[in-house]
């Protein structure tokens, strides 16, 4: 069995590059204090039962677990193939013959008759209501798969009739890496890799190398996913509520922050300039370590993904942002390198001002500096809570908020940013009157705003 991993993981199971010399040529990624990170690995090499278990642990450089702690990966994707008495179907079982059958109960009925392969997978996506997009494919929405078996067939090579089915396979897992102190395991400056266990403890996979450092000041740790199945990763939802996002550190630091000022300004027919609109926000540069051209080009995926929070403890910068523009490695002269630094900018939209100043005609109302406005609503007898945040009731990263003063209560109105949230779409809140549970989704960030009201 091959363990591998998406081609643009930071945690990197398909075999590191190496030079002329066997050296591995990309840098080892830092860990500073604990094992923590988060990566997703695939079994495709052969047909792996869903009931196989994988478990996640910690080697030395050569390969041997030095920490195992019982982590199980958790089964994220499935391998759905259509076979015949076990076996895939190959290109000599065509043309099929399909023979009268009495199908499974709930199933349809497949027409008897002779099928090349586009022909039936069209009559088995016609017959099952439901688009089968090949003979050996993957899906992380299981639920939506038909069960397709008892299929009288018969080979074009004949042999009578056998079963046609379609049975499921393990094909990725996602692995949430315990926060274990590294002190008892690693030294600072020793290198480590990752590794995917089997069911019998065996090392099966091994990936890229790791070194503790001992000072995390120019280093960032990064969570990142996109809303849907990309660049190779798969983003599901877990039960917990949780997203299989990605989550590494890496030797990137952030300072030179300036301001992006997009504003119009329109002269009046008295010759005043006014200004009808200001956007306000700041950026900074990011500045990369020597990495090698695959790890590089790791990083621009990571930074073009739909969520990117940053943790960059030594400017105080722990918030989502977004990155914009060129990603720029500075390769030196000569045509012979190993590594080289980068540097990009990014944009922290989270401190982003806006004044749309469009006058009296629009509804803005000038207010003089005692002037209570009490929002939404107007009523100031309605019970409400207002916070950031982080708070107490929700910390960053949850989905739950939950107070007693909502007990019993009808219904809520929640806002999010000063956006009312609905219980549909993308971005949606559900409320459980007998515990004064408000859940909402997408799980929160550091500095979101909320506002909740008793209806």
């Amino acid at each position: 069995m091959i363990i591998t991993s998406p081609t643009t993981s930071f945690v990197d199971f398909n075999g590191t590059p190496v030079n002329c010399a066997g050296d591995e040529t990309e840098l080892a990624l830092p860990a500073f204090d604990n094992f923590g990170v988060k990566f997703q690995f695939s079994a495709l090499d052969e047909l792996v039962p869903n009931s196989t278990v994988f478990y996640a642990a910690v080697c030395n450089t050569e390969c041997t677990t030095i920490y195992d702690p019982s982590y199980e990966a958790v089964h994220v994707c499935n391998r759905y193939v259509l076979n015949i008495a076990g076996t895939p179907l190959v290109d000599e079982d065509f043309p099929l013959t399909i023979n009268a059958y009495s199908p499974a109960p709930y199933q349809p009925l497949i027409p008897a008759g002779t099928y090349n392969r586009s022909a039936l997978l069209t009559a088995l996506s016609d017959g099952y209501d439901f688009n089968i997009p090949g003979f050996d494919f993957i899906t992380c929405c299981p639920d939506e798969i038909p069960t397709i078996s008892g299929i009288s067939v018969t080979r074009a090579s004949g042999g009578g009739g056998v079963e046609l089915q379609m049975n499921s396979f393990f094909a990725s897992g996602y692995v949430n890496f315990p926060t274990t102190a590294m002190t008892s395991y690693v030294s600072i400056g020793q290198c480590f890799r990752y590794c995917i266990l089997n069911e019998a403890k065996q090392v099966i996979g091994c990936s890229n190398l790791f070194t503790r450092i001992q000072n995390s000041c120019y280093t960032t740790v990064f969570n990142y996913y996109n809303e849907e199945n990309s660049y190779g990763f798969k983003y599901i939802v877990l039960p917990d509520g949780s997203i299989t996002e990605n989550e590494i550190r890496l030797y990137v630091h952030f300072n030179k922050p300036t301001f992006e000022i997009v504003e119009n300004i329109v002269r009046q027919s008295d010759g005043v300039l006014k200004r009808t609109a200001t956007v306000i926000q700041r950026q900074f540069v990011g500045n990369v370590g020597y990495y090698s051209d695959d790890q590089h080009y790791k990083i621009v995926i990571m930074l073009k993904s739909d969520y990117l929070h940053i943790l960059y403890a030594n400017g105080n910068i722990d918030r989502r942002m977004t990155q914009t523009g060129e990603y720029t490695p500075d390769y030196p002269e000569g045509n012979t390198y190993v590594s080289a630094p980068a540097s990009f900018s990014i944009t922290d939209f989270t401190k982003t001002v806006v004044n749309n100043n469009c006058g009296f005609s629009c509804g803005v109302e000038v207010l003089d500096d005692c002037t209570v406005v009490i929002s939404p609503g107007g009523n100031p007898s309605r019970y409400h809570v207002e916070f950031t945040v982080p708070t107490g009731a929700m910390p960053i990263g949850a989905t739950t908020y939950t107070d007693t003063n909502l007990v019993a209560r009808s219904d809520v109105e929640v806002y999010r940013e000063g956006l009312i949230q609905y219980k549909t779409g993308d971005n949606y809140y559900s409320f459980v009157s007998a515990t004064g549970v408000v859940t909402v989704f997408p799980a929160v960030s550091a500095l979101e705003r909320f506002s909740i009201w008793v209806v």
